[in-house]
């Protein structure tokens, strides 16, 4: 007989034509009703129970005792659907990396890793803080685990749409908004934000609208509130409703209180086309340097990106655009302290063309 086994469960995979297999094959059936959906009674017993019933299923613990000596660890099930053992007999199973069983016992569900069961439930995501790739912080109801690929490790955040979930796009209000978000419907700016440069507001059905008269020379005009800790991503809604002239910024920025400095990520329009653009400034009116341009020339106004976010990972400071606000791609990196480390963020209008009036408007800005 030329039975293989199959590399997860251990029973029959393959057989060569002709050959006579009833019992590698039964074996296979049993175990097929004894994984699929698998559940467990107890993974507290090192000993049989008495009385079993056909089906009943269990976790060894360790010290195994008697009919489940030497098994620590694996799942054992009483059948009587074995025909060489017609009364019952204890089958046992090998647990392989990342199977997950529910314990009926105590209502929650176990990981096998590295040799032994760890719940998943139920510890308030001790378990799971105890991986060397997961790293949590300040996990809050809701909270999903995302990649960090600059660090190689799991991290908790809340999901996309804003402190809290339900969010079907990016423009429904999120179910659980944080303190830190706005959806600017108020009759006033919030008291979150501080203006800085005298900024002209102005509310308007869910939205906030920027004016500004160029002056001949860069004049950035922002509303900011603190920083969130690390690891975070915030994002904002941006309208630029003007392209008329040289040179306009609409962005969300971050920005340093002690020197003034600015990192502006957003739309600008320079020389009739428009270019997604990361840039640095000294102060309001003094420019640094670009650190990323994308020209998309031959778009008009209303065809623009409108959802861009900053995503600080802990590790590198990415800047991100979407077509939907829930989506997120990333088209520039740097590291999260570069020119400065931001204690302040929020967004900002700014317009160099002399005599010239520009409108930026934001519909929303969130942490995502």
């Amino acid at each position: 007989m030329s039975v293989s086994n199959g590399p997860n469960l251990g029973v029959m995979i393959n057989a060569v034509t002709g050959d006579s297999f009833p019992t590698d094959f039964r074996k296979l059936l049993r175990a097929i009703d004894v994984l699929l959906q698998v559940s467990v009674k107890s993974k507290t017993l090192s000993a049989p129970p008495g009385s079993p019933a056909n089906g009943d299923r269990y976790i060894v613990a360790s010290g195994a005792t008697g009919a489940w000596s030497g098994h620590s660890t694996h799942i054992a099930v009483w059948t009587t659907d074995n025909p060489a053992s017609p009364s019952g007999v204890w089958e046992f199973y090998t647990p392989q990396q990342g199977w997950m069983v529910p314990n009926l016992g105590d209502s929650t569900v176990y990981v096998f890793l590295s040799g032994a069961w760890t719940a998943l439930s139920g510890g308030g995501g001790g378990a799971l803080a105890a991986l060397s790739d997961v790293v949590l912080s300040s996990v809050a109801n809701g909270d999903v685990l995302t990649y960090n690929s600059g660090s190689s490790k799991w991290v908790n955040a809340a999901p996309s749409g804003g402190g809290g979930s339900g969010n079907v796009n990016g423009d429904t209000h999120p179910v659980s908004p944080s303190p830190f978000d706005d959806e600017f419907e108020g009759g006033s700016l919030s008291g979150i934000w501080t203006a800085r440069n005298s900024p002209s507001l102005s509310l308007l059905k869910g939205s906030i609208v920027f004016t500004q008269t160029g002056s001949g020379s860069d004049a950035w005009k922002l509303i900011t509130q603190s920083v969130p800790s690390a690891p975070y991503q915030v994002g904002a809604k941006i309208h630029t409703l003007t392209d008329a002239a040289n040179y306009i910024n609409s962005a969300i920025v971050l920005y340093e209180t002690s020197s003034g400095k600015i990192i502006e990520f957003g739309m600008s329009y320079n020389s009739g086309v428009w270019s997604i653009v990361v840039q640095r400034f000294s102060n309001f009116s003094t420019y640094n340097s670009t650190s990323f341009t994308l020209a998309l020339p031959n778009l008009p106004a209303q065809k623009l990106p409108s959802y861009f976010a900053i995503n600080d990972d802990n590790t590198n400071r990415n800047f991100q655009i979407s077509h939907d606000g829930i989506a997120w791609h990333t088209v520039f990196s740097e590291g999260r302290t570069a020119y400065f480390t931001p204690d302040a963020m929020g967004i900002g209008l700014d317009q160099s063309a002399s005599g010239v009036i520009a409108q930026m408007s934001c519909d929303w800005f969130r942490k995502l």
